[in-house]
């Protein structure tokens, strides 16, 4: 390989890198840039793995642990939507 191709070389491997560091920023971009209904859909996709998936010894996971993983998630999402405030600790009698 003579000087000349040597320079082409590091030139190209140059312009992938860029190119690679650019492709980075926008996965990182799309990503952050999750909708709500983005959320929503995977969430429910998340739900519906639960309920057909089961644990290590071969058992399906139950109504109330496919319920407490998928409960805090929706809220959390409600509370982004804005659809959900914290009321605070509940105060007993």
């Amino acid at each position: 390989m003579n000087e000349r191709e040597v320079q082409a070389l590091g030139e190209v491997s140059e312009q992938l890198a860029a190119a690679m560091t650019r492709l980075d920023e926008i996965v990182a971009a799309r990503q952050a840039a999750w909708t709500l209904d983005d959320l929503r859909r995977d969430l429910d996709q998340w739900k519906r793995y639960l309920q057909n998936a089961t644990n290590a010894d071969g058992d399906p996971y139950s109504e109330h642990s496919v319920k407490s993983h998928i409960g805090h998630s929706a809220q959390f999402i409600r509370w982004l939507a804005g659809e959900w405030q914290p009321t605070g600790p509940r105060r007993r009698p």
